[in-house]
């Protein structure tokens, strides 16, 4: 495998993406926004060009993405689409090995098969209408026969896949017994808390009606018949009842806490939060319990088979790699 790497002004090009991402106007120089890159190649896979459009294509997925990353707020504009970037030249680099080797291998796709996944494709997305499809296209500025070219690259990407990397991956019940053992401790339900709701606008009125609640709680009335009879909050229909929840996960954060105050069969006391006050019931908690091997085989099954893909498909990229040559050039 031979990698190059060179510099040829893909900053620029990612400098005005990031001020049009912004909101601000990149300078106007009266041309295309890449002008200035050289060739419009980020990459020769073989002897095969890698454009840079074909690159900036995939950004918008990459920046998506990375969004997810609890580091991502503390990078620059700059360095996230220099990220996003070369992430995204990777995948298209990936993309390119992919169909070279579909190309020199033996295995084709049926040209029926293709006409057929395009049918169904402009049937379901557009009604069967072409015209539908390229006012789209128009949209994105890609003509229609640039669009039957993904597409039958997709179809060959997929099938490709399922050829090399999912259709070898196997999960033996030794390996999930073995995942399971391993995590045993962790796969649990969660605690639940059965919690009651009870509320008053927080106004001029909030102190007698209290005190009503209060006295005919005192009395033996029920706290559900209570809030079905006076509560403003939305479940007093239901008697204030959430069911069993997990309060952190349905409640707001300041009746969430008072939950975690109370024992079973405890009240709260008033607790405002915006234009009401609310009252606490804790009736009953259901602990944790564990999960067995039968709960939660699929749910690991379904995670190895994810890891051995992943696995399996970074073996393979690996192997194209190694069989070819590459340049890339560093947009840094």
């Amino acid at each position: 495998m031979m990698i190059v790497r060179a510099s040829r002004g893909i900053a620029a090009a990612l400098f005005a993406l990031a001020l049009l991402a912004r909101g601000d106007e990149a300078p106007s120089t009266g041309n295309d926004p890449l002008e200035g890159v050289v060739d419009g190649v980020a990459a020769f896979v073989n002897d095969e060009a890698v454009t840079i459009r074909d690159v900036m294509v995939g950004v918008p997925a990459q920046l998506k993405a990375m969004a997810e990353s609890p580091d991502f707020r503390e990078k620059s504009r700059r360095e996230a689409f220099a990220a996003a970037y070369q992430a995204s030249l990777e995948s298209a680099v990936e993309r390119r090995l992919v169909l070279q080797a579909y190309e020199a291998g033996e295995q084709r796709i049926p040209e029926k098969a293709v006409a057929q996944f395009l049918h169904e494709m402009i049937e379901s997305r557009y009604d069967g209408s072409v015209a539908k499809l390229q006012e789209d296209l128009a949209k994105s500025r890609m003509t229609y026969d640039d669009w039957k070219r993904l597409m039958e690259e997709n179809i060959v990407l997929r099938s490709m896949r399922q050829s090399f990397v999912t259709g070898n991956v196997h999960v033996s019940p030794n390996a999930i017994a073995a995942a399971y053992a391993a995590r045993k401790e962790q796969l649990k339900t969660p605690a639940t808390v059965n919690v009651l709701v009870f509320a008053l606008a927080d106004d001029e009125g909030f102190a007698a009606g209290y005190a009503a609640f209060t006295n005919r709680l005192a009395a033996g009335e029920a706290f559900d018949k209570l809030a079905r009879e006076l509560s403003v909050d939305a479940m007093a229909d239901a008697g204030g009842d959430y069911g069993f929840i997990v309060p952190e996960a349905v409640l707001a954060p300041a009746l969430a806490a008072a939950v975690v105050t109370l024992k079973d069969g405890e009240i709260s006391e008033p607790i405002a939060l915006g234009a009401k006050r609310f009252v606490i019931f804790r009736k009953a908690t259901e602990p944790a319990k564990a999960l067995s091997l039968r709960d939660v085989r699929e749910q690991i099954e379904a995670e190895l088979h994810a890891q051995e893909s992943e696995r399996l498909y970074a073996s393979w990229i690996a192997r194209l790699r190694e069989a070819a040559v590459i340049r890339t050039f560093d947009p840094l």
